[in-house]
């Protein structure tokens, strides 16, 4: 009884020792909900009224009040929000499907980064700028299953565990889910490239064919001359 009773006074002394000594995180973490969810509006509405960005309906009506923006406009722009929220709760759900996704979005942006006629990354930027694609969609997409975004990268390893004395339980483990990451990559990077290619590819204004302005014949090279002929291109 008497070790029982030294236990319980030990565990209430360190409870006591808790509350006295709080720590940092706890003394700055606001307790109230009510103004926590009016701070998180309030940054939220001036960081999106500073950048013009129309991502909340409450951001909208405001800019309406102020007269930044037409009240015409405004339920095209609660229209465009809501199927924006709609769409971005679609891929959270998609995540669960994210072998497709992050190889999707993997393609998207690699077209993205190399497409001449949009803005490509900087001469010599394009490792980093990869680099920096493929980390985010590991941070981001990578929860499940490791982001899996390259068939060989997946597939090599199961091989050398095999050769290298783990047994077929490699391409046994989930259910045989070894060939998912086999195929799913494949139809991402499809899907991504269509979609960059329907978005924005597509919608590239066409150059201009310049016709060449016919040439001197005193600036033509003696050697286009041919039997004491010129040949002109016209």
């Amino acid at each position: 009884m008497k070790e029982m009773k030294q236990e319980v006074s030990m565990v209430e002394d360190v409870s006591i020792q808790g509350h006295v000594a709080p720590t940092v995180l706890s003394m700055l973490k606001i307790k109230n909900e009510c103004v926590r969810v009016v701070l998180a509006e309030s940054f939220c509405t001036f960081i999106m009224m500073v950048s013009g960005a129309h991502m909340n309906a409450a951001v909208s009506v405001t800019m309406c009040v102020f007269g930044n923006l037409p009240w015409k406009m405004l339920p095209l722009y609660i229209l465009a929000q809501f199927l924006g929220s709609f769409l971005a709760a679609g891929t959270v759900f998609a995540l669960y499907y994210e072998l497709v996704v992050g190889t999707g979005m993997l393609m998207l942006c690699l077209m993205a980064l190399s497409d001449q006629r949009n803005q490509p990354s900087m001469s010599g930027a394009e490792p980093v700028g990869v680099g920096l694609l493929v980390m985010l969609i590991g941070i981001s997409l990578g929860s499940n299953s490791g982001y899996a975004i390259n068939p060989t990268r997946d597939l090599a390893p199961r091989v050398f565990t095999l050769l290298a004395g783990w047994g077929r339980e490699v391409f046994r483990a989930g259910n045989s889910w070894w060939w998912v990451p086999c195929i799913a990559p494949i139809i991402g990077g499809v899907l991504g490239a269509l979609l960059y290619k329907a978005l924005v590819e597509l919608h590239h204004p066409q150059l201009k064919k310049t016709t060449a302005a016919p040439q001197d014949p005193e600036l033509i090279p003696l050697e286009k001359c041919k039997n004491g002929t010129l040949e002109l291109s016209v």
